[in-house]
Formats: structure tokens, sequence, C-alpha cells
């Protein structure tokens, strides 16, 4: 998906690649554009891309862990990533991960314990990761709200004026943001016209594909989250933390309302998969900061039951995952090899249930194709457009074409526009083939 799309752009333009405003997301394109600038081959680029969100995530983790001293905030990121998580966990490298990391990082420096000369500097700090949370993922504004929200909870610190004049910084970077918007991306144009005339109700809300993905998923992918909040409420009860319980509940309860609502149409699993994620941090937060921080016997076998549940089970959840993901790209190279029948190296595919069965989602095939043919040699480069509607392309077919068919939001761009040290395409004719025998 967003992966090969992005280090496509990255790769062509030799620039960050920033979609719809998400100027956070820069941090992870660094290393691939020096690695640019040092003109590694295509698969060093792809390697360190890959690589660099690993690091930033792992980064964060430990910052979080052995610098802030918080071990909720780090276990919080990895219960993320190994628990809640199928699909879109080899999708690292859209925005929303990056900014619920960086939520992550911010319950961390609220809850730092500072001494009163780097006050100021624990606020700027707090004051910089809501910037970049924010220009990464908007949705994360909610999850840093409940943040201060839970803090002030749990410190009963009420009376810190630092932590209001956070939550003004955040309204004035939505009112910015919603002032000086000037225009929206292809899917969020897409996804917004599906508001219109939307009704809800009880009935509807349970019949939205929305609810229905969550509720097929609550014995598998969201049974221990589900589980988690359970716990969380049984113990706040028990500990009769009533305030905490309500918060945590009414807020859980709002933003999965919110969710459901918002993707009431559904789209493709993995997808649907990250639209759940704003959940995660909300839930698993509170969760580990209120167990982490149990004082008697059974606390060391507590944590190493839930660090040991989470490995086992994420670890195999994610294997088996990884094996589909490796299936889908010896697909794609078995499809690329079959293109070495023609005598073209640039094609139109009917799109069959086969041939997206071969990728998640169809719209990134083309991009996915060249790289893939290109990652050895250049002057191997192929490229592969999937079709529904052969009508809508017959005037690349049959006379020089001087451009690559991208997606549907940006399909044509001139081969010449290429960046010619990784991809070699020529302004040949496309060939329309109802499928590779």
């Amino acid at each position: 998906m967003d992966n090969v799309y992005y280090i496509f752009r990255i790769i062509t333009f030799e620039r960050f690649n920033i979609s719809s405003g998400r100027f956070g997301a820069f941090i992870s394109q660094i290393p691939v554009l020096l690695a640019l600038k040092a003109n590694l081959n295509l698969k060093a680029l792809v390697f360190i891309y890959s690589i660099s969100f690993i690091l930033l995530f792992y980064g964060i983790y430990i910052l979080c862990t052995r610098v802030l001293k918080n071990q909720a905030a780090g276990m919080s990121i990895v219960f993320l990533f190994l628990l809640c998580m199928k699909q879109s966990f080899y999708h690292t490298t859209h925005e929303s991960h990056q900014a619920f990391v960086y939520c992550s990082l911010f319950f961390a420096l609220m809850q730092y314990q500072e001494r009163s000369k780097f006050i100021w500097f624990k606020f700027l700090s707090e004051a910089l990761v809501i910037v970049l949370a924010f220009y990464t993922y908007p949705v994360s504004t909610l999850i840093i709200l409940f943040i201060i929200a839970y803090h002030l909870i749990d410190q009963s610190n009420w009376k810190d004026f630092r932590v209001y004049l956070l939550v003004l910084l955040i309204i004035f970077l939505a009112l910015y943001k919603a002032f000086t918007a000037k225009e929206t991306s292809y899917y969020q144009s897409e996804f917004l016209s599906k508001w219109t005339g939307i009704s809800i109700t009880w009935n509807t809300f349970f019949n939205y594909c929305s609810t229905k993905f969550f509720i097929n998923r609550i014995t598998g992918l969201y049974f221990w989250l589900v589980l988690v909040f359970v716990l969380l409420s049984g113990y706040l009860i028990w500990e009769m933390s009533f305030l905490k319980f309500v918060f945590i509940g009414l807020s859980t309860f709002g933003i999965f309302s919110l969710l459901i609502i918002v993707y009431h149409e559904g789209d493709s699993n993995i997808m649907m998969e990250r639209s759940c994620l704003p959940l995660v941090p909300i839930i698993t937060i509170p969760f580990f900061n209120e167990v982490l921080t149990i004082n008697n016997k059974y606390q060391f076998l507590v944590i190493v039951t839930i660090v040991f549940t989470i490995f086992i089970v994420g670890v195999t959840r994610l294997t088996k995952e990884g094996y589909q993901f490796r299936s889908r790209l010896n697909r794609v190279e078995k499809l690329i090899k079959k293109t070495e029948e023609y005598n073209s190296r640039k094609f139109i595919l009917k799109k069959t249930s086969e041939n997206i069965r071969t990728s998640i989602v169809p719209w990134p095939f083309s991009f996915t194709t060249l790289i893939i043919s290109s990652l050895e040699d250049k002057s191997a480069t192929k490229t592969i457009f999937l079709y529904d509607d052969p009508a809508k392309y017959e005037k690349y077919v049959g006379i020089r074409s001087p451009y690559f068919l991208g997606a549907p939001f940006w399909l044509e761009l001139p081969v010449s526009m290429l960046n010619p040290d990784y991809f070699t395409l020529s302004d040949e004719p496309y060939i329309i083939i109802d499928d590779f025998e």
C-alpha cells in the first residue's frame, strides 16, 4: 500500500514525501533520503526505508523506558504492535503508527518527575511532541487530550497551569489547520463523500460494516484489547477509583462510537484494522500505569506474565501474517516473471480476484511491480497496472505512450520524470492483457 507508494515518490522527486499536510512523518524519511544522496542502490534504499521505522519506534521505546523511566508508556507501544495488528504491522509507513507512538512518549513526559530547574524544558518537550503528533496524524489529538485529562486525574494536580497551556496549544493547532487547509487528499475526499445522508440509529449502528468488523474480531485480533479493558475496569472498581473508571469508560465508548460512525461503510481489512488503533493507547496506557505501580509480592509475577503473553501471542500471530505477506510478494515476482514472454515492459492487466489477492489492495500495484522488478537491475524495470474497465485506458495502447500509469488519484506520470538511476521505462505503448497464461 502506502509503503511502496511513499518510497517511490521519495526516490522519484528526491525529497520528503508529505501527504495531506502530515509533516511530522519527515523523521522516518531522513535515513532513506541520506542513502539516496549517497547513491546507494535500490535494494539498499528499500531496506533502509523499512528499518528506519523500526529504529524510530525502538528509539522512542528506549526513551520512554530508560530515560523517562516510564514502563507503562513502553509497554503500550509493545502492546500496540504485537497484539493489535496483523496486516497493518507490515504497513508501518502510515502516519498513524508513528503518531500513536508519539502519544506514548507524550504520556511518559507528562508523568516524568522533573527537577524544578528543568520544568520549562519538560513543558517545551511536551509541546513539541504535541505538534509532532498533530502534524503526523491529526486524530492523535483525541489521544493527547485523553492523556492530559488522565494525567490530571492520576496526579490530582489540577492547579498546574502548564497543562492548560498545552490544551490551548491543541486548540490553536486545530483552529489553524481548519482555517488554513487548502485541499484534501484523494482518499479524504472519497472518505468524506460517504458522510452524505448518513443516518444514525441504534439499529443501524449495529449494522454498520465497521461494527461488524470489530465484533467479528472480538475473539481474535481484539480479544486482548477487550480483555485488558475489562481487567482495567474491574481493577478500578476494586480500588474504588470511580472517577478514573467513569472517565476511561466514557472516553473509550465515545471514541469507539466515533470510529464506528466514521468508518461505517467499511473499507479493506487493513484500513479497517488501522481505524481501530486509536483505542489501543486509550485503554493500554491507563492499564499499564495502574498495574505496574501495584506494590505487592505478586508484582513481578504479573509483569513477567504480561510480557510473556504479549511476546508469545504477538510473535506467533505476526509470523503467520508474515508468511502470507511473503506469499503475496512471491506471486508478484511470478507475475513479473511471466511478462518476459512479451516484448514489452508496460502492461495493463485485468483486475481479477487472483490478481487482487496478490496485493492487499490493488491501487499501488503498478508501483509495487515497478520497484520489485528493478531491485536487481534497473534495465529490468517493468510495470503492471490493474484495470477494471479497458475502455478507460485504450489511449495508452497501440501508440507510443510517454506515461507511467500509477494510481487512480495520480494516473499519469511522464516516464521522463522517473529517476533514471533506479528505473528505466521508455515511451513504448502499453499492452492490455486479460491474464497471463
